[in-house]
């Protein structure tokens, strides 16, 4: 079994990824969580303010969040364009 290896982000060292793999922005995760970004912009999504995600995420630090934010702020497009095409696969899934 070939052993999982983590990456740490040189622009964003908060935030991991597979180094064996290349994955998608959305997929980093917060160091030490399971938490991936696009969890955190979702999230966003349905909150009213960043406050209310601090207390959805307790697992993660202020800074954390933060910085999964700043990330999908550089990522936007190709983030977007991720959980639009899971979206779908979900919606399609369900019929």
């Amino acid at each position: 079994m070939e052993e999982t290896r983590w990456q740490r982000q040189k622009s964003h060292p908060i935030l991991i990824s597979f180094a064996i793999r290349r994955s998608s922005p959305a997929s980093r995760r917060i160091v030490g969580t399971r938490i991936a970004v696009r969890n955190i912009i979702e999230a966003a999504r349905d909150t009213q303010s960043v406050e209310d995600l601090y207390s959805d995420y307790l697992t993660a630090t202020r800074e954390a969040i933060e910085e999964a934010l700043a990330f999908y702020a550089d990522n936007r497009d190709e983030i977007e364009a991720y959980i639009a095409e899971n979206e779908a696969a979900m919606t399609s899934d369900i019929r």
